[in-house]
């Protein structure tokens, strides 16, 4: 195809997502994804050297106002550390580059940094949630995450990811709190869904079958992805709390309780994503330009 003919279909994509109201920072990477769909062809979104790729950002930038293209980060969760909470951001990258972990954190200060570094539990928590939410934030935006499940399946990870980001938005602004577990709660249902239709079950299957029952959700997907962490993934909807009528009323969860709940959700974000991209950044963290592999303690 030529860059004309690209130029045409970059516009006739852009005008669909002005109708399907998708917000403007969202538009190049969305553009990228369907361009990638109608040609049949995959596109290495964080490859500035792909044609596509190139092409997309160029027309952004020349059509679009700076700050409504800012995107930041192409996922924010949270981390808690002690019982404060803490944006921690996967910013979008292009190519291999090397990741200062501690510059993910983007609200803390330098001495509680060098608390964190100087706590062993927290620190190996925070280096599981580090690796947690890069591999789900640029997983499933890998050219071959979508090809390798339906479009309703990705679709449940779109929506896992929108209530995922709720739940950190409320923890950094909202007073009510607790209802980021419930969003949470939510947001772990979503992926265990969206990973059972990645493997052919249907939206009927997960109304007839699961309904909001995490235990039982979790045991389907331990039976079709080996892999899995299941001992974790146990512990993870445990600190989320399954009961389906503790979502009507106040439980009176601490703020550490109420953190360790999101994290949880976003270890569950990471690990599902994990089985379906082949993505893993923990066996490539360095210390000090050696290999530093911490066993993972968190959930």
């Amino acid at each position: 195809m030529t860059t004309v003919n690209l130029l045409e279909l970059i516009k006739s994509i852009e005008k669909e997502l002005i109708a399907q109201e998708v917000l403007p920072k969202a538009r190049p990477l969305k553009t990228m994804m369907e361009i990638g769909k109608s040609l049949n062809i995959p596109v290495s979104f964080f490859d500035s050297n792909d044609e596509i790729v190139r092409l997309v950002e160029e027309y952004y930038k020349e059509h679009y106002k700076q700050e409504d293209l800012a995107i930041g980060a192409i996922h924010r969760g949270i981390f808690c550390f002690k019982d404060l909470y803490f944006l921690l951001e996967v910013p979008i990258v292009y190519g291999t580059v090397e990741i200062d972990c501690m510059r993910s954190l983007m609200d803390m200060s330098d001495e509680m940094k060098k608390e964190l570094r100087s706590s062993n539990e927290d620190w190996r928590i925070f280096i599981d949630q580090h690796c947690d939410l890069y591999d789900f934030g640029l997983g499933i935006y890998d050219p071959g995450f979508e090809k390798r499940m339906s479009s309703r399946a990705f679709e449940w990870f779109l929506k896992a990811k929108e209530h995922l980001e709720s739940a950190t938005e409320i923890l950094m602004s909202s007073s009510k709190k607790q209802t980021a577990i419930e969003i949470s709660r939510l947001a772990t249902e979503m992926f265990f869904k969206g990973a059972l239709v990645s493997k052919g079950y249907t939206d009927n299957d997960m109304k007839r079958k699961f309904v909001h029952n995490l235990p039982k959700l979790v045991k389907e997907v331990v039976n079709n992805f080996p892999g899995i962490d299941y001992e974790r993934l146990f512990r993870a909807i445990n600190m989320l709390s399954h009961k389906e009528d503790e979502r009507y009323y106040d439980k009176g969860y601490s703020r550490r309780q109420i953190g360790l709940a999101a994290m949880s959700a976003q270890f569950v974000a990471g690990e599902v994503t994990r089985q379906i991209s082949g993505r893993n950044i923990r066996p490539t963290l360095r210390a000090d330009g050696s290999p530093f592999i911490p066993e993972r303690v968190f959930p």
